[in-house]
């Protein structure tokens, strides 16, 4: 992944592990870190920027 990504990979931190780990929720739906992930996204898009390390 790291390859593929290069700058622009953004690890998140924190989450809510709740249901089936390979289903829709789980931390692969970045459960509970909603807000921080669209901010991560909004920043990337409008400022070409790459906050690499988003959450706690």
């Amino acid at each position: 992944m790291k390859e593929y990504a290069g700058e622009n990979m953004v690890t998140v931190r924190g989450g809510v592990p709740e249901g089936d780990p390979c289903g829709d929720r789980h931390l692969h739906s970045f459960q509970a870190r909603e807000e921080v992930v669209v901010r991560a996204i909004i920043l990337w898009i409008k400022e070409n920027k790459v906050d690499r390390l988003v959450g706690k």
